[in-house]
């Protein structure tokens, strides 16, 4: 899954494919959800494909992926879930090319200042923890 995600947000959407092809068929890997975003671009298979068990990390990149897809509801909901369950990503909110056509929504001030909110409560329990 990982190969055909950096090729996605590199915009190497024929890669992607050839990636997606090669990969694991399994549900972990995330094959079905980057499948149904790129043959055809934005399926609506997206969101039902995203919502197949996946844990908390990886709660991150299939709302990635879903942005790409231009899911925007089952993107916000799937990074708002990775950020309440303390998968903070606010640096990466602000750089992963995946994110680019979620950036300019109403919703994006929002999660981004979760995910701020959630990196400070980490580094201060950090902080707490060492002294």
């Amino acid at each position: 899954m990982q190969t055909g995600t950096i090729l996605l947000g590199q915009g190497k959407l024929a890669d992607a494919r050839q990636a997606v092809q090669k990969a694991s068929n399994s549900l972990l890997m995330g094959r079905d959800l980057i499948q149904a975003c790129i043959d055809p671009p934005h399926s609506p298979q997206c969101d039902a494909a995203a919502l197949a068990g996946v844990d908390v990390e990886p709660l991150y990149s299939v709302g990635a992926l879903l942005s790409y897809c231009g899911q925007k509801d089952a993107a916000l909901r799937s990074l708002k879930k990775a950020i309440e369950k303390n998968y903070c990503a606010y640096t990466a909110l602000q750089t992963d090319p995946l994110l680019v056509n979620l950036r300019g929504t109403p919703e994006y001030p929002k999660l981004l200042s979760d995910a701020k909110q959630c990196q400070n409560n980490f580094l201060g329990q950090r902080d707490q923890s060492s002294r």
